[in-house]
């Protein structure tokens, strides 16, 4: 059988401690950590049975533990892939970790590139790449912090930093009339470091309806971290149109990776909250993939898959309870979403 095995951390944050389900399953003997399966028919609880050391050696940085979490998983569910995802969340004083099995047979991941690489232009890749290597040692050191807003589509680190002032004007005048170029390199050089970089550049153009077809050429890259900055990019620059087709979040739904699904969830969230009706287009488009998201013992897809039913409901409650959300989904699907459905 060919296993995928591919490990994945990412650090969130909560002003508030991530919100816990009575039906969440917690590691063995780890305080905070709990655990959850995409992929398959819920309530594969077994799917952990015997793997609780490996589990603890996993949460304390062992790959080879995680490899063998995968290799197991897809044995017994009959996949031939599984990515072990662990998120952790952080407020003032305590720490909360959230481990993802994803599961998949076939996924709609194009090929890596092979030719020869596109020209860097006016060589903004590697400026790219220097400055996010100065960003994440400078927040690994307390320095700077991830930014919502330096007047680009997209922020990274910002540039507040002295470190880091310099590039602001490299990117901000650099990429606009550059677009074209930098999407050939989103696409086809076979440096999946450089393909990411091109997609957080094109957040430094002025022309979103411009940037956005040529970002959507990286959404099935075979890299999470190109469709990471892919999804990261269009959906800041979704938060900011109303307008905006929610059709390149609802494919997204698809890919079987616990950190492409939490961003495209987050961006259709943030058009669902927007307008009713555009709350009950999406989940219309897509119910079972909102369903399974909100089942998920993981904020940051049940969080955002809770905002989207919320919106399309005009509820504000029932946030743990599936099997309800699910009969009002059902309800509403009987009769063909008509106002006042599942009521």
């Amino acid at each position: 059988m060919l296993l995928f095995t591919a490990f994945s951390l990412a650090i969130s944050s909560f002003a508030e401690p991530p919100v816990t389900c009575p039906g969440d399953v917690g590691v063995p003997g780890v305080e905070r950590a709990f655990l959850g399966v995409h992929g398959v028919e819920p309530g594969h609880v077994d799917v952990w049975a015997g793997s609780e050391d490996d589990l603890r050696l996993f949460l304390s940085g062992d790959r080879e533990a995680g490899k063998r979490i995968e290799q197991g998983a897809a044995m017994l569910l009959k996949r031939k892939h599984a990515q072990l995802t662990r998120i952790t969340y952080h407020d003032e004083t305590e720490t909360w970790t959230f481990v993802t099995l994803d599961l998949w047979n076939d996924a709609p991941f194009g090929a890596a590139p092979t030719g020869p690489a596109p020209a860097d232009p006016g060589g903004l890749v590697s400026a790219w790449q220097e400055y996010e290597a100065r960003g994440w040692a400078l927040q690994r050191a307390g320095g700077v912090r991830p930014v919502k807003d330096c007047g680009a589509l997209h922020c990274l680190f910002g540039f507040a930093h002295p470190e880091l002032a310099s590039y602001r004007s490299r990117f901000d005048e650099g990429v606009p009339g550059r677009e074209e170029a930098i999407g050939e390199v989103l696409v086809r050089d076979p440096d999946p470091e450089r393909r990411a970089a091109a997609a957080f550049l094109l957040g430094h153009s002025r022309e979103p309806a411009v940037v956005v077809p040529l970002l959507l050429r990286g959404l099935t890259d075979g890299s999470s971290k190109v469709r990471n900055n892919v999804l990261r990019v269009s959906g800041q620059i979704a938060s900011r149109d109303a307008s905006f087709d929610p059709a390149p979040f609802l494919r997204a739904l698809a890919l079987p990776v616990v950190t492409d699904r939490n961003k495209a969830l987050v961006a259709l969230a943030t058009l669902a909250v927007r307008d009713k009706a555009v709350a009950r287009s999406i989940l219309r488009a897509a119910p079972d993939e909102i369903l399974a998201s909100l089942a998920l013992a993981q904020p940051n897809n049940r969080d955002a898959a809770l905002e989207i039913l919320r919106a399309a409901s005009g509820r504000t409650d029932g946030s743990c309870d599936v099997d309800r959300w699910k009969r009002w989904v059902r309800a509403c699907e009987t009769l063909a979403w008509q106002d006042g459905c599942g009521d």
